[in-house]
């Protein structure tokens, strides 16, 4: 809903989390407001993106916050601008993305059983995901059978299946017990 009055031009603006950051059109936004250095130069060019697309003229600010961090950028600006964005570093034979990448793929075409992905040989992968039932095997090719979206289960950050959350509290008035500069702490935390 937001998406489509932002494309219309019937939402004018928008204040949102790093969540636009990540591909999504949004329409002919022509300011982008950051609060923050977001913390990589990649990250700070996809987010001021949204604005000025489809070769608009478009203003983008970053609001620097005391951190040490964000006062460096402004205090020395050639240190983003003269930069390139980091290159984002993948192991395509991990395992984990690969069976995720090959899921996303099988959704899009089935797969023949000759066939290799990104020069690999991936058949005993896409058996296993055929005895799982998330493909279906039928006339030499591997047919995408789930229900689900595959890209709605993947990560863009983290290759980990695990889920972060608390590992524990304190009260505040217990901080300086237990919490001041060099101290480490130590959690044995189960899932």
């Amino acid at each position: 809903m937001i998406e489509k009055g932002l494309r219309e031009g019937d939402i004018l603006g928008v204040v949102s989390t790093n969540a636009l950051e990540l591909g999504v059109d949004i329409g002919q936004l022509k300011v982008c407001i950051m609060t923050g250095y977001p913390g990589s130069v990649a990250s700070t060019w996809q987010q001021a993106g949204r604005a000025g697309r489809r070769h608009e003229e478009a203003l983008i600010i970053m609001v620097a916050s005391s951190s040490p961090l964000d006062q460096y950028i402004v205090r020395h600006p050639e240190y983003f601008f003269n930069r390139p964005p980091e290159a984002a570093r993948i192991n395509p034979e991990n395992l984990i993305i690969l069976v995720d990448h090959l899921k996303c793929a099988s959704y899009e075409l089935p797969f023949r059983t000759d066939e290799q992905f990104g020069g690999m040989e991936v058949e005993d992968i896409l058996q296993y995901l055929h005895e799982e039932g998330v493909l279906h095997f039928s006339g030499n090719r591997y047919y995408w059978s789930d229900q689900s979206f595959p890209a709605h289960g993947i990560s863009l950050r983290s290759a980990s299946q695990e889920k972060n959350g608390d590992c524990g509290s304190i009260r505040r008035s217990e901080c300086p017990d237990y919490w001041r500069d060099g101290s480490i702490q130590c959690n044995d935390i189960a899932a």
